[in-house]
């Protein structure tokens, strides 16, 4: 619901590699992921190929620059898609999102725009926490069996909503990522509810 098509900085919650393959399917977007994604057989290749932005954790000089790539990359028309959880949640809440890439945003005036994702049914059967958790993909599940799982289901209904598309004035990054965050919980619980 309420895809926009322009430039913006997508900033979702995140439970699992497929949410990249519905956000995909919903709009044209890169995506932003940890480096050593980079290196992963075939997924590497794929997240290489799709533009994304590979990000340097724990570095304040690297979120400097992965925050001015992400702004570069929207001012010149491009959507980019920031899981601001910084990891995978179980698919039955959203993670707090973290800030240090929301820098420079406001400088930037790029648009900032909320996304929820929840995965609310599996072969038509209403999911329940623990069936959420198992289409996620979260802690230590191994990537082959879980893409396996997924493969394999006949259905998967998933609801995506956008927020409103706005360039934020006078926040800083700490508000901006708690405001964004509130909204994606707001979102998921309803669609999960």
């Amino acid at each position: 619901r309420g895809v926009s098509r322009g430039p913006a900085l997508l900033v979702s919650n995140h439970s699992s590699w497929l949410d990249i393959v519905v956000l995909s399917a919903c709009r044209p977007t890169c995506f932003v992921g940890k480096s050593d994604i980079a290196g992963w057989p075939i997924f590497g290749a794929l997240a290489r190929l799709q533009e994304t932005i590979f990000i340097r954790r724990g570095s304040r000089m690297g979120a400097a620059a992965d925050a001015a790539e992400m702004a570069r990359r929207v001012a010149a028309g491009q959507g980019v898609t920031l899981f601001a959880e910084g990891t995978t949640s179980d698919g039955c809440g959203v993670l707090p999102f973290r800030s240090a890439l929301l820098a420079g945003v406001e400088a930037a005036a790029i648009a900032v725009q909320p996304v929820a994702i929840a995965y609310t049914a599996r072969n038509g059967a209403p999911l329940d926490a623990q069936g959420r958790r198992e289409i996620a993909w979260w802690g230590d599940k191994e990537l082959a069996p879980h893409l396996i799982e997924i493969l394999a289901l006949e259905s998967l209904d998933v609801r995506v909503e956008f927020g409103e598309a706005e360039r934020p004035a006078g926040e800083d990054r700490k508000a901006l990522a708690r405001r964004l965050e509130t909204q994606a919980r707001r979102r998921v619980e309803a669609a999960l509810a």
